[in-house]
């Protein structure tokens, strides 16, 4: 069997999936630890049958329900790859949103204080501070199983500047002060919404999903917490759900934030909400 028939059969065993082309090829080149020229340049090879097993081996847990993300225990946001696995949220392309806005933000702040709050990966801190090698960067997660992901993606991808703190958000955080900029994608679907998540998302941490029965639990807290930790001047930034984009901006505006924003994702959909505390 070549590499393209293993990549055709492998299309043709998630053909039921709506992103069956897209996955194969992800799972095929995640798998081998290639990159799509890969494809192109050696599709005639014949294929190792290691890869072979493996890659039918994830077909088998695709169809049980286990992330794809998981099965390659990486995935790749805002140009970094990620180290991912169960007890972790995936990063998302949605969120890289959330980084663009923060950056505009921070545009002509020297050395800004970043605190990131429920931080699962680290994407958005690492992000961040990818982009912005100056800023002082520190991550804030409280799930055992998400932590170790954490560290490791900061170890490997700030060589450990990047700060990591195992803290609860909703409890106060004595050392979050004179902040530039506190950012959070934190827990916010519906206990109703959470009933109707798709397989694969459910096998995502409940910890970082449920956001309480209205989904706002923690932006009551975080936006009230926040504000005090804040330079006058300085942003809070959260992503939001697709139907939150009153309710968080209303929070925001009932804490005394000014400039308060919404900013949609690539389709479309609000995906940030913001604002700064007074000069």
């Amino acid at each position: 069997m070549t590499v393209r028939e293993l990549l055709r059969e492998t299309e043709t065993a998630l053909s039921r999936r709506e992103s069956a082309r897209f996955d194969a090829r992800q799972l095929l080149l995640g798998l081998a630890k290639r990159d799509a020229g890969w494809l192109l340049s050696h599709g005639e090879d014949p294929a190792d049958e290691d890869l072979i097993a493996a890659v039918r081996d994830g077909v088998g847990r695709l169809a049980a329900g286990e992330p794809l993300q998981y099965i390659l225990g990486s995935w790749d946001f805002y140009g970094l790859r990620f180290a991912v696995g169960p007890g972790v949220l995936i990063p998302r392309a949605d969120t890289e949103t959330v980084v663009e806005a923060a950056l505009a933000r921070l545009s002509g702040v020297e050395r800004p204080v970043i605190w990131d709050l429920c931080s699962g990966s680290g994407a958005i801190a690492l992000a961040l501070w990818h982009s912005r090698p100056d800023a002082v960067v520190t991550a804030v997660e409280l799930s055992e199983e998400a932590l170790p992901y954490l560290r490791k993606n900061a170890a490997a991808l700030s060589g450990g500047v990047v700060r990591v703190v195992a803290a609860d958000v909703l409890a106060p955080l004595p050392a979050m002060r004179d902040c530039d900029l506190i950012v959070s994608n934190p827990p916010y679907i519906t206990d109703v919404d959470m009933a109707a998540l798709p397989p694969e998302v459910r096998r995502e941490p409940e910890m970082a999903l449920r956001g309480g029965a209205d989904g706002l639990r923690f932006y009551r807290v975080l936006t009230k917490s926040a504000f005090s930790a804040l330079r006058p001047g300085g942003w809070l930034l959260f992503e939001i759900g697709y139907d939150q984009g009153e309710s968080v901006p209303a929070l925001l505006t009932a804490a005394g934030y000014q400039e308060v924003f919404l900013q949609p994702d690539l389709a479309g959909v609000p995906r940030c909400a913001g604002g700064r505390r007074p000069l």
